[in-house]
This record gives C-alpha cells, sequence and structure tokens, in this order.
C-alpha cells in the first residue's frame, strides 16, 4: 500500500474513529486502527468489538492495499505533522513507514489478518434524518445518564419510534430527560443505545442527513464519509412515562434559564460531603434558592417570577439542575413543583416536548 494524502482531511477521518480504540486492549489488534486504501479513498477503521466505526477520507492511491497501525500513536504523529500532503507506505515486515518532506516516522504494525472482522450487516429498519436535529436530542438526554453496573438497562439512552415521532429517554432513577420529536417513521420499535454510542455520535453528528437501520441487536449509523455499528443493550426500559407529574398538579414559574443557573451555581459553591443539597421555595412574586449548611455557611437569592399560588418548598442536587440548564437553549425555563416528595419537572418555556423530571432531596 502507497498513498498520499491531505493532512487535514486524514485528521479528520482520524478525529471520527480513535476515540474507541483501546491502547492496552487484551487483543493486541484493537489498540490498533485499520487502514486500506483504494481507488483514491482511504478507509479507516478502529473497533472494540461492540461498536466498530469505519471514515472514508479522499487520498491519491499509488498502489492499493491494507496495514494495521498503533491507533493512538498513529494520530498523535499525524496530528504533529505540517499541514500538508503526508506520504503513507506499507513496507516489509508490517511496519508503515509515514513521511513528510524531510521528516519521516517508521511504525511497527500487525497484519492485517489480525483485525476482528467487521460486523455483518444485518438487515433491518431504513430511517433518514437530519445529523443536527438527532444530535441535539441526543445532548439534551445523554446527560442524565451515568455507568450502571447492576442494570444494563440504565446504561444508555431509549431511542424509540413511534408511529409520527421518535422518543429519546435518559434516566439514572434519580433524574429524567425526555424529548420528542415529530417523525413519521415505517415502524414502531424500543432499542436502548449504549453510552459509548451516544458519545461517538455527538462527537461526529453533523448537519446533513444521517441513515440508520435498525435490526433486533445491531443499529447502523451511516453518513456520507462515516459508518458506526454498535450493539444494542438487552433489557427492558423503565416505564418513564409513569414519572411525568401530572399538568394539573404542578404550581409552575416561568423564570430566567441563566439567571436560574448563576444563583444554583453561587449556592453550589456551599455545598459540602453531608450537605449537598439546595433549597428551592416558592413564594408570592419569586423564587428563593438557598443553601444553610453548617460546615461551610448559608447563602440565599430570590429571583423575581410572576406567581400567586400557595407557599412550597423544595429540595434538589444543585449539579442535577446544573447539568439540564447548560444543555437547553431556551431563554426561560418552566419549573414545576407540586409537593416536597414528589418529582418535580423543568422544561423550556417554548418547547412542551422536552420533560426534565427531578426527585427531591429529602431533608431532615
Amino acid at each position: 500500500m502507497e498513498i498520499s494524502v491531505k493532512k487535514d482531511e486524514l485528521l479528520n477521518g482520524l478525529q471520527g474513529i480513535v476515540g474507541i480504540v483501546n491502547p492496552k486492549p487484551t487483543l493486541p489488534a484493537l489498540s490498533c486502527i485499520f487502514l486500506e486504501a483504494e481507488d483514491n479513498r482511504l478507509f479507516l477503521t478502529a473497533t472494540d468489538l461492540e461498536l466498530t466505526i469505519k471514515a472514508e477520507v479522499p487520498c491519491k492511491t499509488k498502489r492499493k492495499g491494507a496495514l494495521l497501525v498503533p491507533g493512538k500513536r498513529f494520530a498523535g504523529i499525524i496530528r504533529e505533522l505540517p499541514d500538508t500532503e503526508i506520504s503513507i507506505v506499507k513496507e516489509k515486515n508490517e511496519k508503515t513507514q509515514i513521511t513528510v518532506g524531510k521528516i519521516v516516522f517508521t511504525l511497527p504494525g500487525l497484519k492485517t489478518e489480525e483485525f476482528p472482522i467487521l460486523p455483518k450487516i444485518k438487515k433491518g429498519t431504513i430511517l433518514k434524518m437530519k445529523q443536527g436535529g438527532l444530535k441535539r436530542m441526543l445532548k439534551r438526554t445523554r446527560f442524565s445518564v451515568t455507568y450502571d453496573e447492576t442494570r444494563a438497562y440504565l446504561r444508555g439512552l431509549l431511542f424509540s419510534l413511534k408511529k409520527d415521532s421518535l422518543v429519546l429517554v435518559g434516566t439514572d432513577t434519580r433524574r429524567l430527560a425526555y424529548v420528542k420529536k415529530t417523525y413519521p417513521s415505517p415502524v414502531e420499535a424500543d432499542v436502548i443505545l449504549p453510552l459509548k454510542l451516544i458519545d461517538e455520535l455527538e462527537k461526529s453528528l453533523e448537519e446533513e442527513d444521517v441513515e440508520i437501520n435498525i435490526s433486533p441487536n445491531q443499529i447502523i449509523f451511516k453518513t456520507v464519509n462515516l459508518l458506526i455499528i454498535s450493539q444494542l443493550i438487552e433489557g427492558q426500559f423503565p416505564d418513564y412515562e409513569a414519572t411525568f407529574p401530572s399538568k394539573e398538579e404542578l404550581k409552575e414559574v416561568k423564570v430566567g434559564r441563566e439567571r436560574l443557573a448563576a444563583a444554583v451555581r453561587r449556592m453550589n459553591l456551599l455545598t459540602t460531603e453531608r450537605h449537598s443539597s439546595i433549597r428551592f421555595d416558592l413564594l408570592p412574586q419569586k423564587i428563593v434558592v438557598s443553601i444553610n449548611s453548617p460546615e461551610a455557611g448559608e447563602a440565599s437569592e430570590p429571583i423575581p417570577v410572576e406567581y400567586s399560588g400557595e407557599k412550597i418548598a423544595i429540595s434538589f442536587n444543585p449539579v442535577y439542575i446544573l447539568d439540564v440548564l447548560k444543555n437547553l437553549e431556551a431563554e426561560n425555563v418552566i419549573v414545576g413543583i407540586s409537593d416536597p416528595l414528589k418529582p418535580a419537572m423543568i422544561r423550556p418555556d417554548t418547547d412542551e416536548e422536552y420533560k426534565y423530571i427531578l426527585m427531591p432531596v429529602k431533608t431532615e
């Protein structure tokens, strides 16, 4: 194999796949990136056996072929080379030579036969949607998911296709993020996307169309230059709709998103390991955000709002409040509270198709 390729195009392709390369895997080939060149196209592939990403980069193919290079080291070298054309040549004994002008790197490699065979693409339901729209849905839900060793179905996002919509839901049981987008689907299906796949999609998706192929235990995302194949998480996702408070019982106020976030950040400065919650007091014409920590001190900040209902106080983990506020774009949000011991809800004032359900913190 012998090619020349522009640094910026190669680096762009590498950035889409190098994140899943494990530098110290049990199988040596999994620490490598598989390069294959033909017809002035360079294909870069990385896998951890659960997630496989294949990127396509334009190149000048002088001699077609394939090689295997140490993934992280190869990407690091390309990143530090001058912004010009790079020559990549496969030499004897599986070595790879990388040349720019008088700069020459020679890397040891492995036989290409040692790289795992790509997962077979199974025939499934094919969908098409805008990458940007899907990326925004992922951003607004992914933060509510954390790794759970005991319950596999909580290690990812629910990707739920309805007759006329797509719904994404993430939860760690203490909070839940839900977003719905109008989307006519040929089928109804519920699958759970693993966190690693979600993180790679957030990095890779842009604004063009993405083709999605869903089969019983596999999902594929295909763009013009990228192919992502992932296993799905097995298990039954919790009944998320049962957590939604009824609109009738919620006492709702509209408040500036940045104003609320700033107040919560200030109160968070006084949290400690023993006193990690802050208090919301919903009062006529204002919300008072406060904290009273015997170890660190106390603070309060009133925020003017339009409200004339009954007084109510509730406590929250401030990090969970900040997580949602920084992942929304709306100027104002609606905070809905019903009872100090029942779930509260936060949503953008302009979008009722997004809901963030948050369990309160019990205080003495």
